[in-house]
């Protein structure tokens, strides 16, 4: 269960003129801290608005925060040894997680990039994670 989560550092920039064709939204989980039975997430958000190419960038919303979360020991245990060994988060604990970010860098990210005549990054629905086959 998430607990509590703050925003460490906010920036938004418009590159071009050009009007945005294209949203990308990137997720970085930076840091993985485990005690307890807490789990400390340091983020990294980054939504890239694209012109009329995907190589073309016309503006930019980055946001730096964390997030923590309060679980069993078994799932804490769990979480540390996945981060530890492979740097990725088993697949139940990882929906919440991105779902939690995104909607806090989504919900405040429409207020920063308002004054830049950006459109608010959207809000896709809750992430959901399958194994490759």
């Amino acid at each position: 269960m998430i607990t509590g989560g703050k925003i460490a550092y906010v920036e938004a920039r418009k590159e071009s003129g050009d009007p945005a064709q294209g949203l990308n939204i990137n997720i970085g989980l930076d840091e993985i801290n485990c005690e307890g039975r807490n789990v400390d997430i340091k983020y990294t958000y980054v939504a890239s608005y694209l012109g009329d190419t995907e190589s073309k960038r016309v503006g930019y919303l980055k946001i730096n925060g964390s997030i923590t979360a309060e679980e069993d020991a078994k799932i804490v245990k769990e979480v540390s040894e996945k981060w530890k060994a492979e740097k990725i988060l088993p697949p139940k604990f990882a929906e919440l997680v991105l779902t939690t970010i995104n909607y806090t860098c989504g919900s405040n990210g429409t207020l920063v990039v308002r004054p830049l005549n950006l459109s608010p990054p959207m809000i896709p629905p809750k992430i959901e994670l399958t194994a490759k086959q």
